[in-house]
């Protein structure tokens, strides 16, 4: 076994006292080892995530033959109830996913306090490789600075900025990571999705310069369109978390009713 998937493995054995104890036995991840994205492996992750909660809370695992796996029109993953043929969403119910590198990952809790989850996944390898060919640490630096310039808050901005003269290459990439990593996870917890240019996003996406990150991740602020979706999804609160595992960066957000 190689050591990213390992690591993964370990992935699926964090529990909510990993900075979520508020939140009992509402956490479950796993992991898929594989370069797919499709409808099956999303579905089997589905229910991967969902026979550990079912379990954690003592819940018949014949419960999880109810589930299915819809989405929103924005793309959002749901988990929906089938009764008697029809069905609905289940508003303790939650579900969101990532894919980057050699692995899917998918996030999932049931609680009532919980009004959306995210997370996202981002290998670091991918983030060198947009390094010029053959360029030295200064060119690569220089690279790193005009893209974090162009993605982060004025707010996140000076904090990165006022950083990277201490750290080495490896500590500015995992820096930047975290940041837009936390800001894909926030956008996927609020149900929406980013806005990033190019096409990419949809029309009631949110903008990157709408979630402010602080303190590593643990200082999260909305503004504008972000801040409107949390008071729409009736959330109160919002908090995540970000992890360094195997060259991959894992975050996730959490918005609290």
């Amino acid at each position: 076994m190689n050591t990213a998937l390992s690591a993964f493995n370990h992935v699926k054995r964090i529990k909510s006292d990993n900075g979520f104890s508020n939140i009992p036995n509402a956490i479950a991840f796993h992991s898929y080892g594989s370069k797919q994205n499709t409808d099956i492996e999303r579905r089997e992750l589905m229910r991967a995530v969902y026979m550990k909660l079912y379990h954690a809370h003592g819940y018949p695992a014949e419960m999880l033959e109810a589930k299915a796996l819809t989405h929103s029109p924005l793309g959002q993953p749901l988990i929906s109830d089938r009764v008697n043929g029809v069905e609905a969403t289940s508003s303790d119910h939650h579900i969101s996913f990532s894919h980057d590198g050699e692995f899917h990952i998918a996030l999932g809790a049931v609680h009532s306090d919980l009004a959306g989850v995210g997370v996202d996944l981002v290998h670091l390898r991918r983030l060198y490789r947009r390094f010029p060919t053959k360029s030295s640490n200064a060119e690569q630096r220089s690279y790193l600075l005009k893209l974090a310039e162009r993605v982060l808050t004025n707010a996140e901005w000076r904090m990165f900025a006022s950083q990277s003269a201490s750290m080495d290459i490896h500590e500015l990439v995992v820096q930047f990571a975290s940041f837009f990593s936390m800001k894909e996870a926030v956008s996927k917890s609020l149900g929406v999705g980013l806005k990033l240019g190019l096409g990419i996003g949809k029309e009631q996406s949110i903008s990157l310069q709408s979630i402010n990150i602080g303190d590593g991740g643990a200082s999260i602020s909305l503004l504008s369109e972000s801040e409107k979706r949390m008071k729409e999804l009736g959330g109160g609160e919002i908090i995540g978390l970000w992890t360094l595992l195997s060259g991959y960066i894992i975050s996730r957000a959490f918005v609290m009713r």
